[in-house]
């Protein structure tokens, strides 16, 4: 199965700093959303459909701008990641499909299957 990313919607858009406007990515499979990613000045959530079910996560960063984890809606950690001082993996627990932390600092979602 192949991911495309077909839409970019801008939800706010600045006129002086288009750069800045915050962002919502949909990913189509098939023709249809599967997946969505909300971004600010990185990327601040995704929000997957598992069978019938929307369910988000939402990022939690370093001060080096790496990933660190991710959260469900009550706040709880679902998948945790450790890097190296220079931004590489070293260990990760969890099993949220769609987030690889090679992704870190991208801005559009990864494609693959």
């Amino acid at each position: 199965m192949s991911r495309t990313v077909r839409r970019l919607h801008y939800v706010s858009a600045d006129r002086r700093h288009p750069a800045l406007a915050s962002q919502v990515v949909d990913e189509l499979i098939n023709g249809a959303v599967s997946l969505t990613y909300a971004y600010g000045l990185q990327r601040i959530s995704e929000n997957q459909l598992s069978g019938s079910t929307w369910t988000p996560s939402f990022y939690g960063y370093d001060g080096h701008g790496n990933v660190r984890f991710l959260a469900n809606m009550a706040g709880t950690v679902t998948d945790a990641y450790q890097s190296d001082a220079f931004g590489r993996l070293i260990a990760s627990t969890g099993t949220t499909p769609s987030y690889t932390p090679t992704d870190q600092g991208a801005q559009a979602p990864a494609s693959g299957s």
